[in-house]
């Protein structure tokens, strides 16, 4: 019951235990009692808890506990937890930015008075950390045009309309059943049964159901067989847009969705297969009288590197460099090197060094040695560490150890972009997603992995 719990926390917080005590605050403030809650809140504060000390204080100044009620106090408190992360505080700073005073909001002036815009950030704040609510009213705020970044009529609709499908596709029940009835046949070895089902989902719009399609058309390209009618004469299993296509061209356009949505390892994962050629791709993106697959590579490659992507601006850089599906531009890819030799991780920098001058690795990247198979990325790593200083030798050897098993488990044929993988981040929402066996995986590439989140 409640009142065991708070007993027990109470009892807990006693003996020095942080959480125990904020809990402990939190349910005596909820129950109309917040003069109960100073010693525990004081607890919290002389524990330095992060974010959770400037709620601390936050509580101490909008009740008056062993401070003068200060509303602006309080107000500032309130910011420094929602800086610091708290969910929590983001979503009651933005109400009180919206001008709410009832509930939480009761007792707290937010620096500088309502102001929309602001309700905005901290909304969006909310949102990232994975509250349903403020994402809700991101999507009113954005469709009333008061996101200075969404200014087109159509664009402030559709990013609308992405938020409010976003929300259906986590929160409605038969999504839930959906996603783990497909789940349940991929667990039971139905992967067709699996593959429909996200599909379904992808249709609707969620992300993981457009990694989980992508994956399991590659699987069944690898493995045809298992499609359904294989081996009749007339079977025609094959995805909607592409009755004519192999099955691994069909995972193409669930990878396309996923990057279109902002997914950044799909976005690589479509720069890869147009430098790979036509096998991988559908007929009319392989027609290149349409437009050039490099090019197209050099779009998606962009696009990564615009959000930031370490991976997408050192393979930005390389395709400037020598001019792979652009103009070359040896100035730009020069500068793109310097950035991530200033701002990037041990991996991002090492690899950017071989762009900034040291040629004899250029070998490595499209033909190998000798005309000879492309080294593995461990190989191409451990080559550029050979002409680092004794200085970076430390760091080197802990690189060497963190890129070993991605190395040994990458194929000999992945093309070259794929050779020199910085780093793979998992975009989903929920972090990254659990680890899978090599069966499981595109390459090594965490993209490849079953998602199980329902999030999108």
């Amino acid at each position: 019951s409640r009142d065991s719990a708070t007993s027990h926390w109470q009892v807990a917080a006693r003996k020095g235990d942080v959480w125990s005590a904020w809990y402990t605050a939190l349910v005596t403030i909820q129950d109309g009692r917040p003069e109960e809650a100073q010693e525990f809140l004081d607890q919290v504060v002389e524990a330095q808890a992060g974010a959770l000390a400037y709620m601390a204080m936050h509580f101490k100044y909008r009740f008056g506990l062993g401070v003068p009620k200060n509303p602006e106090q309080s107000g500032l408190f309130l910011m420094g937890a929602a800086d610091l992360g708290y969910s929590n505080a983001q979503l009651i700073l933005a109400h009180a930015y919206m001008g709410h005073t009832n509930g939480n909001m009761a007792g707290v002036h937010p620096p500088g008075g309502a102001n929309k815009s602001t309700a905005l950030v901290y909304y969006k704040a909310a949102a990232a950390n994975g509250r349903l609510t403020p994402k809700f009213n991101v999507a009113l705020l954005v469709a009333q045009g008061a996101d200075p970044d969404v200014v087109d009529p159509q664009e402030r609709c559709l990013v609308a309309f992405r938020h409010f499908s976003e929300i259906i596709l986590r929160a409605h029940t038969e999504v839930h059943v959906i996603f783990a009835h497909a789940r349940r046949a991929f667990d039971l070895g139905d992967e067709v049964g699996a593959l429909l089902r996200f599909a379904l989902l992808s249709d609707a719009g969620a992300m993981n159901a457009h990694l989980n399609a992508a994956f399991l058309w590659d699987r069944l390209a690898q493995h045809p067989e298992k499609a359904p009618g294989h081996g009749d004469g007339d079977s025609d299993f094959s995805c909607w847009p592409a009755r004519a296509a192999n099955l691994s061209a069909c995972a193409f356009y669930y990878h396309r969705r996923a990057a279109s949505a902002g997914h950044i390892a799909s976005m690589h994962e479509l720069s890869a297969r147009y430098l790979e050629g036509r096998a991988r791709l559908p007929v009319e993106e392989a027609d290149a009288r349409r437009r050039p697959p490099e090019e197209a590579a050099y779009a998606w490659t962009a696009l990564a590197a615009e959000q930031g992507d370490a991976r997408g601006r050192f393979d930005l850089a390389y395709l400037l460099q020598f001019g792979i599906g652009c103009d070359e531009n040896a100035t730009r890819a020069e500068e793109l090197y310097s950035e991530l030799l200033r701002d990037g991780d041990w991996a991002a920098r090492i690899a950017a060094l071989s762009g900034l001058g040291l040629h004899k690795l250029r070998s490595y990247f499209l033909h190998g040695e000798g005309g000879g198979p492309l080294h593995t990325m461990a190989g191409y790593l451990e080559e550029v560490g050979s002409w680092l200083s004794a200085g970076l030798s430390a760091g080197w050897q802990a690189l060497k150890a963190g890129t070993a098993s991605v190395a040994t488990a990458a194929s000999k044929a992945i093309p070259f972009l794929d050779r020199v993988v910085i780093h793979d981040r998992f975009q989903g929402a929920g972090g990254s997603p659990p680890t899978g066996t090599p069966e499981k995986q595109h390459a090594g590439r965490v993209i490849g992995r079953l998602v199980f989140e329902v999030v999108p």
